[in-house]
């Protein structure tokens, strides 16, 4: 369906407020997590499943969403998606114990899985080649800050409010949306009815929740979490086998087979993870061990969002422009400092140097998080760019869900908190290096092909 330049822009604005609301909300119980093992009496480990649980399910649901684009009209699949996570808003607003909250942040995460694939997969079909860089900068804005300021925002509103109303606001944020799409959203395409592979979506969810369980259980019950985790990895193996036989896989592996792709979806999966552990990480070092409320935390945490917003827009149109390897320098250079900054941080430190030290992890890895999109999907047409959309989120989801859970492993690991939490920023730093030399490797090769 051809729309013109106003239609253009009020269905981007209704996608990109959609997957900013679905977005936010994965990480708007990070400041909330404290107060919450107060509340219900649980453990860190049990806890970070509120956002990890979040994480992994938006990871899963994603390949599946991708059919779901086809299966559906654009406007009844959008109307349906947001309907399900009002309820589930609504749901956690009135739930009074931690299992029916855990329920409602899971049902979240499948309206979200199903709202950020959507969202990257319209706005692509309705954008021209050349703008590709531009638009997919705007869309990973809306993906870096979201997550970026649902702490920041939580610990506002923490301040003043109960974690109830952190659903609330889900509930208020997605209900403006819902009314905009009724009123404006078109349908870009038909619905075409195709096969989707429910005993793969099973065979995903089922390994992954079982390979990350196992992490977490492994230092209470070492023989039950490795076996949780090698019985993950069997399903995981068992889903992988399925996609790359299947005409119509759930999820389209055989993409990885391009090296380009291959390597940029390694770096968007390494990007993600070490924002969402660090992102994770922090409250509690802020809230549990430095003494400070959850408006001082979201004052440390701030900065970071803000330069967020402006970082990643400004990553689409210097791609655009220069290409990679501009970005990659630039990003690198950030990205590497804030690895050195975070090893020296501890709850004895000053809040702006921690303010700091974390404005730079989150703008070095929304930079490295935009450029491997844009130069992943760049010569992808048609359905490939909804099969690709499709593996990068997901992939890109499943890495920040397992870099939660060995973080919050690492820094319960050891008993002195400062030695855990450097030993999980030492793991970042490990993970920043791998993904400086995958951007290095890309760079040099896009140089010699110019």
């Amino acid at each position: 369906m051809e729309l013109n330049r106003t239609t253009r822009l009020v269905v981007a604005a209704v996608l990109l407020a959609a997957a900013f609301t679905g977005l936010l909300n994965q990480t708007l119980m990070v400041t909330a997590m404290p107060m919450m093992m107060h509340d219900f009496g649980i453990s860190l480990s049990l806890a970070q499943w509120l956002t990890t649980g979040n994480v992994l399910v938006v990871g899963v649901v994603t390949p599946v969403s991708a059919m779901l684009y086809e299966w559906f009209s654009t406007r009844a699949l959008f109307l349906w998606s947001t309907g399900l996570f009002i309820a589930a808003s609504v749901l956690g607003f009135v739930a009074d114990n931690f299992w029916p909250v855990l329920a409602a942040r899971l049902l979240q995460a499948v309206a979200s899985g199903i709202i950020m694939s959507f969202a990257q997969i319209a706005l692509l079909r309705i954008t021209s080649p050349r703008r590709m860089g531009t638009v997919l900068g705007l869309y990973m804005m809306v993906v870096s800050a979201g997550p970026a300021i649902g702490p920041v925002m939580s610990g506002v509103m923490l301040e003043y409010l109960s974690w109830h109303a952190l659903f609330g606001a889900g509930v208020l944020m997605m209900a403006v949306v819902f009314a905009a799409a009724v009123f404006t959203l078109p349908n870009i395409k038909a619905a075409r009815k195709i096969a989707i592979d429910w005993p793969s979506f099973v065979l995903s969810f089922v390994g992954m929740g079982l390979f990350l369980a196992g992490i977490s259980t492994v230092q209470e019950a070492p023989l039950v979490g490795v076996s949780m985790m090698v019985a993950g990895l069997l399903f995981v193996a068992w889903f992988a086998r399925r996609q790359w036989s299947s005409a119509q896989p759930l999820l389209n592996l055989r993409l990885l087979k391009g090296a380009t792709f291959r390597r940029m979806t390694v770096g968007v999966m390494l990007a993600f993870g070490v924002f969402l552990g660090t992102e994770t990480i922090i409250p509690v070092l802020l809230e549990s061990h430095a003494g400070r409320s959850g408006f001082a935390t979201a004052l440390v945490m701030l900065p970071g969002a803000v330069s967020n917003v402006i970082a990643s827009p400004l990553t689409g149109r210097v791609f655009d422009a220069r290409g990679l390897r501009t970005i990659w320098a630039w990003g690198s250079g950030i990205t590497v400092v804030s690895a050195v900054a975070l090893l020296a941080v501890s709850p004895a430190s000053a809040p702006w140097a921690i303010a700091g030290a974390y404005l730079l992890r989150v703008v070095g890895t929304s930079v490295m998080s935009a450029l491997p999109t844009a130069r992943a999907l760049k010569g992808l047409t048609g359905e490939d760019i909804s099969h690709a959309s499709a593996l990068l989120n997901s992939l890109r989801q499943v890495a920040g869900a397992l870099s939660n859970t060995v973080l919050v492993w690492a820094v319960a690991v050891v008993p002195d908190f400062t030695d855990g939490f450097r030993l999980a920023m030492a793991i970042t730093a490990a993970a920043t290096v791998v993904m400086v030399m995958v951007f290095a490797r890309q760079a040099r090769l896009d140089r010699a092909g110019a």
